[in-house]
């Protein structure tokens, strides 16, 4: 509790001197909310789970109330003739006509059509949830990948800070020894070249640095140049030896699977259409009584009527053809989609043990190439080497240096992008939140 405090407390802080502070965890909660892919698939879910409740509607019987006025410009008539008593004609009808009712329908036997598209329905929402589930994680890799490129990115301009700092102390030293006549110019303007590089480095890591927090306030919806601190340290994880293996089956393959599942029964809706329909409906209606006709208020009719479809030129053989090869197309493409996934999972599980059993080599590169540096340091000072012996054994630790902290970062993004592949969006492991700036 004290540490979430404390880091609630610093959050602050850095929010208000430095501009917005984002660790992993709140980048993760700002691209999640922000995403319009994450938001579209969201949306799709709520269509398929609206289009299950419409198919499950054919369970249950249709209800509808209706009224009606007809008016008649002639109806029929007889006339009655006996001279010299009567002579006259009599109506049989009436110019207006009223009618009210009720009528109810329910379908009882459709061929398992109506079960076929339920079931088909399910399947399309599940797919839906699936994809869901699919695109969060595929953000949370996106947000992941910045932000520890990002921490790189910061780590690079650090070091390059930090060498061409060392370059102008040692150009400061070397134009001092010039000036007493204890250096050659040579070395004085070697000195002086290599520090004009280094601040070429630091210039290109801070435009790639730059780069970099544009595309993260891209997919974080962040104002355009907007400030932004990261808070992480990569050297702070925890990295195991190896993924884990024992994962669920990722979204992607599950959505095919349900794509394939709802093609299945949409054949067989399909197929239901060669099939009679038998449907019963019920009606009760009030009519306005006729002039001498047999007067009733009301009447109540019930039906029961069963359709075969005998010809349709040829349509619902090719409505079942293509509802096979619909099928088919999806069985493909669920195999497919589970091979690719299956083989990307097993190449990022052995490109994250290769990196990460590299990292001791990294280190111990490291720590020579600043030995042999030091020495060839001391060794310049006496004067037994030059400027540009030294300059390149320098750049053999700055190199050595942004090497180890590259594959860092791309040891991370292998398992954010594992995390992706197999829909695991609860993170393997993070960065820890640094409370102070790199």
């Amino acid at each position: 509790m004290t540490k979430k405090i404390f880091t609630a407390i610093w959050m602050m802080v850095a929010d208000a001197a430095f501009g917005e502070s984002y660790s992993l965890e709140r980048a993760l909660q700002q691209a999640l909310s922000g995403n319009p892919e994450r938001r579209m698939a969201s949306i799709e879910t709520a269509v398929a789970k609206a289009r299950a409740r419409q198919a499950l509607s054919a369970y249950f019987p249709s209800i509808s109330a209706y009224t009606g006025y007809t008016y008649l410009s002639d109806y029929p008539k007889m006339e009655l003739y006996a001279p010299p008593m009567i002579d006259k004609t009599i109506s049989l009808g009436d110019n207006n006509n009223y009618a009210s009712g009720l009528q109810a329908g329910y379908t009882l036997y459709s061929g398992g059509a109506d079960t076929a598209r339920y079931q088909a329905s399910r399947d399309y929402q599940n797919a839906a949830k699936f994809r869901e589930e699919d695109a969060k994680a595929k953000t949370f890799f996106a947000t992941r990948a910045y932000f520890y490129r990002l921490l790189f990115l910061e780590k690079s301009s650090l070091l390059a800070r930090e060498a061409l700092k060392r370059a102008r102390a040692r150009e400061a030293e070397a134009s001092a020894k010039y000036a007493q006549g204890a250096l050659p110019q040579v070395e004085f303007l070697a000195s002086r070249t290599w520090s004009a590089n280094q601040e070429f480095l630091v210039r290109e890591a801070e435009r790639h640095l730059d780069e970099a927090r544009s595309e993260f306030r891209v997919l974080l919806a962040l104002p355009p140049g907007a400030d932004l601190e990261i808070l992480g340290n990569l050297e702070n994880g925890n990295l195991p030896p190896n993924l884990p293996e024992d994962i669920t089956t990722p979204a992607l393959v599950l959505a095919r699977e349900a794509l394939r599942k709802a093609s299945a029964h949409n054949e067989t809706a399909t197929l239901a259409g060669f099939f009679p329909r038998i449907t019963t409906s019920a009606k009760y209606e009030y009519m306005k009584p006729h002039q001498l006709q047999v007067e009733y208020g009301d009447l109540f009719t019930f039906n029961v009527q069963a359709t075969l479809p005998l010809f349709s030129g040829g349509e619902k053989i090719a409505m079942l053809d293509a509802a096979r090869a619909q099928t088919r197309l999806a069985e493909v493409e669920s195999a497919a989609t589970k091979s690719r996934i299956a083989e990307k999972i097993f190449l990022l599980q052995k490109h994250y043990r290769d990196l990460h059993a590299g990292l001791s080599l990294r280190k111990e590169n490291i720590e020579r190439a600043r030995e042999a540096y030091h020495a060839m340091e001391a060794s310049w000072k006496i004067g037994a080497t030059t400027s540009r012996e030294l300059s390149d054994y320098e750049l053999d630790v700055f190199r050595a240096e942004t090497d180890y902290y590259k594959d860092l970062a791309e040891i991370y993004s292998i398992a954010a992008e594992y995390e992706a592949t197999a829909s695991i969006t609860t993170g393997i492991f993070s960065t820890e939140e640094k409370n102070e700036h790199q």
